[in-house]
């Protein structure tokens, strides 16, 4: 029969994997305990979780939470970065953490909505513009679109009304002409 410890941690990771938006399995072989706890330090905050856990209750978990994807992430000592909002801001606190500090932390890859993505993609998703700025980039290249249209549909109307202008300028012209010489004799 599991210890009652056991339990709690594999309900704890249930609990944390039902949560999480992306789960981000690391190799922390080889860290001290000083430089662990840095690293937990610099990831902790309300939506970024660093958990050391044993493979063997995480895997039980991921199985239990339907997430069977989570196992591929567990091999040799293993940690966890849950993030809980953003996927990116995980990827990203994590990314720069590492090229900062220049710790040997192995990336095994990460579990995002379902699907294993390798250490090239973790990377990868650290380099993605924060959603803000995706957003206004996206709304910049629909209101170009809409301009463009605009002109498109606008351009038409315009050629007609200066099409049908044409004469009545030339109109206005001569009679003005007329005028001039009229007032002049």
């Amino acid at each position: 029969m599991p210890a009652q410890r056991k339990i709690a941690i594999v309900e704890e990771l249930i609990e944390s994997f039902n949560r999480s938006t992306i789960v981000i399995g690391a190799g922390f072989s080889g860290l001290d305990v000083n430089t662990t706890t840095a690293l937990r330090s610099a990831l902790r905050s309300d939506s970024i979780e660093f958990r050391v856990v044993k493979n063997n209750l995480a895997n039980i978990a991921a199985q239990e939470t339907g997430n069977p994807q989570i196992s591929e992430l567990l091999s040799g000592s293993t940690a966890l970065i849950l993030g809980y909002s953003d996927p990116l801001e995980a990827a990203k606190l994590l990314s720069n953490y590492l090229q900062t500090s220049r710790i040997p932390l192995e990336i095994h890859g990460a579990v995002l909505d379902g699907r294993v993505l390798g250490p090239n993609d973790v990377q990868s998703l650290a380099t993605i513009p924060p959603k803000p700025i995706l957003v206004s980039q996206l709304t910049g290249q629909l209101l170009s679109l809409v301009s463009r249209i605009a002109t498109t549909l606008n351009r038409p109307a315009q050629t007609l009304a200066s099409t049908t202008n044409a004469p009545l300028q030339s109109l206005v012209t001569v009679l003005d002409r007329h005028r001039l010489n009229q007032a002049v004799q």
